[in-house]
């Protein structure tokens, strides 16, 4: 998995010498993986972790002079680790090894099928990648994408520092336990006498009849565990062992919904929490992500066909239904859901429609009821759908650098952009109809998902401040948030 050299373009030359912008090398199509990729190393706290991660286990791994197993998260950090090792600030690496472990560990991503970066997401930070897009019909499904990766991918290294975390656990109670045994044994041998003068205690006590052999049994009798006791520690470390574990990766993605149902007949209200990695949006054409955000939250009435069962009452009622957003993360992923099954068509089709999304992200204007609704959040990474149709199209990576830069990650291609180019992928004011399901155009390329990074509040104020400052951002975040087309001068990505 070597570092290979290309043509970067001269803006990306220009940036800041603390950052590495290295292209993916595509193995037909990878794209997915590789848009995925890029937003993941772009943010920041995801990749210390994961550097981190890699420098253990290379240090481990020199200690014991033995090679460690291979994992998704071990594969993760060697790729990592070989980007931020770089002494070029520019060029491509081909991530064979990493794309190899993610066809081996799933299937569904080993054919040559058009892929989905939102798949492989949810593959990294769940276990069954595709769900029947159609209840009447389980043989439909939604094409492999990058937001299914992304899921995919964030669940496997979860499953892996879990997996680590209790065999951490284990070893030190069986450690703990032997230490204890130890103590005993050493305190037992300290405290008693020698046989013989065990024996002889016992004969001057006059102990050597029934009596003393049956006081003595009572006292063993005692001293042993009763069937109920182990039984009860059986329990215990059995539900020590299933206790969720909380790894880093839910520190930085996870949330939490909670999803409430209010009866109309008896007013009771049935909540269930949920846990989430990422918001999947529906949208609708000419809209912001803030309104997306609102409709998510809104209340929807069940009534007709769709009656709720009350448990109180015990009938079907009409209820209210609505999900609430309990907890925000510090790393906020948005999936725009532009595949959309049409039953009429009896197929996928992509929505054109046009969703602006700010670069600053409040809260406050998307829920009414949250508690963390004061949070901000900055636009850092967009994986970009170029395409007219699900099952054909490209993925890349729009990715903001700790200067403010926007880069454009193409596969092995890396290039400076402008914020008006990012404002392209919002869409087009009018749906777009190609003439072919293949077709491309600078009507085509669509945002798809969405990622944001908590801002740090200020010292000693309420007010979130952006990290970067830029008045014009701050523009560009206003027009956007209210569903303002961009300037007129508007520039098209060109790759």
């Amino acid at each position: 998995m070597g570092a290979s050299g290309s043509k970067p373009d001269r803006a990306v030359q220009d940036l800041p010498d603390d950052e590495h912008y290295f292209g993916l090398e595509n193995f037909g199509n990878t794209c997915y993986c590789n848009s995925v990729l890029q937003t993941l190393y772009f943010c920041r706290p995801f990749r210390e972790r994961v550097l981190a991660y890699g420098a253990r286990l290379q240090a481990a791994a020199a200690a014991s002079k033995q090679q460690l197993p291979e994992n998704m998260l071990t594969c993760l950090a060697e790729l990592f680790l070989q980007v931020s090792g770089q002494k070029r600030k520019c060029g491509y690496i081909s991530p064979r090894r990493f794309v190899g472990r993610v066809k081996s560990d799933n299937a569904l991503f080993s054919s040559y099928m058009h892929q989905d970066a939102h798949e492989f997401l949810n593959c990294l930070l769940r276990s069954g990648v595709l769900s029947p897009l159609c209840p009447g019909n389980p043989q439909l499904f939604v094409p492999q994408d990058a937001h299914e990766f992304l899921n995919w991918l964030l669940n496997e290294i979860s499953e892996v520092l879990e997996k680590e975390e209790r065999a951490a656990q284990a070893a030190k109670r069986r450690s703990s336990r032997e230490g204890s045994r130890s103590s005993s044994r050493s305190s037992s041998r300290a405290a008693s006498p020698t046989k013989q003068a065990r024996s002889t205690t016992k004969a001057a006590a006059g102990g050597g009849g029934g009596g003393g052999g049956s006081s003595g049994g009572g006292g063993m009798h005692a001293r042993s565990p009763s069937l109920q006791m182990l039984s009860q520690a059986a329990a215990k470390a059995a539900a020590h062992h299933n206790r969720p574990v909380r790894t880093w990766v839910h520190d930085l993605f996870q949330g939490k919904l909670v999803n409430e149902t209010r009866c109309l007949q008896c007013e009771t209200v049935t909540s269930r929490e949920e846990d989430f990695y990422d918001l999947s949006l529906e949208i609708d054409q000419n809209c912001s992500l803030t309104s997306c955000l609102r409709n998510f939250s809104s209340t929807e009435t069940l009534d007709a066909e769709d009656k709720f069962h009350c448990d109180k009452c015990g009938c079907l009622q009409e209820a209210q239904k609505r999900m609430r957003l309990a907890q925000l993360p510090p790393v906020l992923c948005l999936h725009l859901k532009r595949f959309k099954y049409i039953e009429s068509m009896g197929r996928l089709k992509k929505l054109m429609h046009r969703v602006t999304f700010p670069w600053e992200l409040k809260m406050i204007n998307t829920t009414d009821d949250c508690p963390d609704a004061d949070s901000a959040y900055e636009l850092f990474a967009v994986v970009v759908h170029m395409g007219a149709h699900p099952n054909h199209g490209h993925y890349v990576a729009l990715v903001r650098t700790p200067s403010g830069q926007w880069v454009c990650f193409d596969d092995e291609q890396v290039n400076a952009v402008t914020e008006s180019q990012v404002q392209s992928v919002f869409g087009h004011t009018q749906d777009w109809h190609p003439m072919r399901e293949d077709q491309q155009g600078p009507h085509a390329d669509h945002g798809y998902i969405l990622m944001y990074q908590r801002v740090q509040q200020q010292a000693g104020s309420g007010a979130a401040a952006a990290t970067t400052g830029r008045a014009a951002a701050v523009a560009a975040a206003a027009a956007a948030a209210s569903g303002q087309p961009p300037p007129a001068a508007q520039q098209h990505l060109q790759f």
